[in-house]
């Protein structure tokens, strides 16, 4: 008939432990804490995430999805070719355009969604992706979530090596303040605090398990 049946509810806690949502009778305000989205122009194809701690400049065209990620007074991401979603030798900053829609636009939560594909210096396509932003009001945190699909006409199978996000950060020049938590150490799996003057890759391994008919 029309009425709401199912309602998304996000909130961010500053408590631990259990938490009771109730509906109210009057809107209650606990923070002066905003987020907003910044649009470059009227039709403009490049947009800004702005909370006041975490600044992320997107566009639909130049090179790469994510232009600028700044947070607390420092540059992360300084230049579009600095962030790339890669499948094998193809990637995100050769492609054409691609295409950004706000999914949500309120005080408290900002969701965008960039949609693109990886291309090859010879401009052949390898995957499709889609990239989510999410920012919240008052939150040092920028979440982002990678899809990748294969969206190739005739093709149901692709032979992929490697997908991976590369990201180019610009660290603290002080080497010392370069200060890492080794989840796990040693033999016996202990976790460390470390100090490292040299660059750090940070890598996820995907492993895929198959059973075998018995």
């Amino acid at each position: 008939d029309g009425s709401i049946r199912w309602a998304l509810v996000a909130f961010t806690a500053v408590e631990t432990g259990r938490h009771t949502l109730a509906p109210a009778a009057c809107r209650s305000v606990t923070s002066t804490a905003t987020v907003r989205i910044v649009r470059e122009k009227a039709g403009a194809t490049r947009f800004l995430l702005d909370n006041g701690t975490v600044q992320v400049s997107i566009a639909a065209d130049g090179t790469g999805p994510i232009h600028r990620i700044a947070a607390l007074g420092q540059v992360f991401i300084a230049h579009p070719s600095d962030f790339r979603l890669c499948v094998d030798n193809a990637d995100s900053t050769r492609e054409p355009q691609r295409k950004v829609t706000i999914l949500e636009e309120s005080e408290v939560r900002v969701r965008v969604r960039v949609e693109g594909a990886h291309f090859d210096a010879r401009g052949q396509r390898k995957l499709s992706y889609r990239l989510d932003l999410e920012l919240w009001a008052g939150s040092p945190v920028l979440r982002l979530d990678y899809q990748f699909f294969n969206l190739e006409p005739g093709r149901d199978e692709l032979d992929i090596d490697r997908i991976a996000v590369e990201c180019d950060l610009a660290m603290e020049t002080d080497q010392a303040r370069r200060h890492y938590e080794q989840i796990w150490h040693g033999i016996f799996q202990q976790p460390r605090q470390v100090l490292n003057p040299a660059k750090v890759a940070i890598v996820l391994v995907m492993v895929k398990y198959f059973q075998e008919d018995e």
